[in-house]
């Protein structure tokens, strides 16, 4: 305990005697009181391993949190959004009404805020509305990951890995990736196009959540219509003059996101017939 409290008490200006606990207490409380602080315990990895073991939270919290890598770093978090992503990729309990997914949904995410995991960046008389992740947390998101989620940045062509579940590409060069890897795909996410690898989103099968927000594409090919499994379709803040008839084969789609989609004309006709749309 000295070994921690020491450099917060110097840190934060106040004068303790380290040798008496209850007076070293009492100085953390008041000054954890007045501030959030970010602790990285960076001597303290190589200790007993079981000790941490010990310290895992709740295994759906967990996917929460690693999910999260799938964002640059620095990047703004919408948390709303964030939470209609948790719950399409089956983070949160498919048993529960829509409602009560909504409010475990803000529950995982208040408790990631409070553990400090995320940081509040806009707020409003509800509460948080966007937050971000520290870069030191983000490199402990991706650890706890580890080959799951995949984020693609290079200036020049990367390789998707075998294990990846939930891939990122914020690259103009399409990623090296086999038809097994597209096949076990449960969320892709676009930055910068998406139109090079639109060709392979029939061998996506198992794809729940495509996010092609601000991606530069103008339309979309009628083969989304084979993604019978996706719940979440984000195609915001792109040219895309209309939607195709096949759209509306998606049975199981929860969320569409057309925000800021300003030339688009028309919609299919039957999109009625997606009777899990939410708003």
């Amino acid at each position: 305990m000295k070994t921690i409290a020491k450099p917060v008490i110097s840190a934060a200006g106040e004068n303790c005697a380290l040798d008496n606990s209850d007076a070293v207490a009492s100085c953390l409380v008041r000054i954890f009181s007045q501030k959030r602080f970010l602790l990285v315990l960076d001597d303290v990895w190589n200790e007993d391993q079981e000790k941490w073991e010990n310290l895992k939270m709740p295994s759906a919290l967990k996917q929460c949190f690693a999910y999260c890598s799938i964002f640059p770093k620095d990047y703004e978090i919408d948390k709303d959004d964030l939470i209609r992503q948790w719950i399409a990729l089956g983070f949160i309990s498919s048993h529960e009404t829509w409602t009560s997914m909504e409010d475990i949904g803000n529950e995982y995410f208040n408790d990631l805020l409070w553990m400090s995991f995320l940081q509040d960046v806009e707020e409003n008389y509800r509460g948080v509305t966007c937050c971000r992740m520290h870069d030191l947390v983000h490199d402990l998101a991706q650890s706890v990951a580890k080959e799951e989620v995949a984020v693609i940045s290079a200036e020049e062509s990367a390789r998707i890995p075998e294990g990846c579940r939930y891939a990122s590409i914020h690259s103009r060069f399409t990623p090296q990736v086999s038809i097994t890897v597209m096949q076990r795909l449960r969320a892709l996410q676009f930055r910068e196009s998406g139109s090079p690898i639109m060709t392979l989103y029939s061998e996506a099968k198992w794809l729940r959540l495509l996010d092609l927000h601000d991606s530069k594409i103008s339309m979309l090919p009628s083969s989304i219509g084979k993604l019978k499994l996706l719940r979440y379709l984000n195609l915001s803040k792109n040219s895309i003059q209309e939607l195709p008839e096949s759209t509306t084969s998606l049975c199981n789609l929860q969320t569409l996101n057309l925000s800021r989609c300003r030339e688009i004309r028309t919609l299919p006709k039957f999109l009625g017939r997606l009777t899990n749309l939410r708003i």
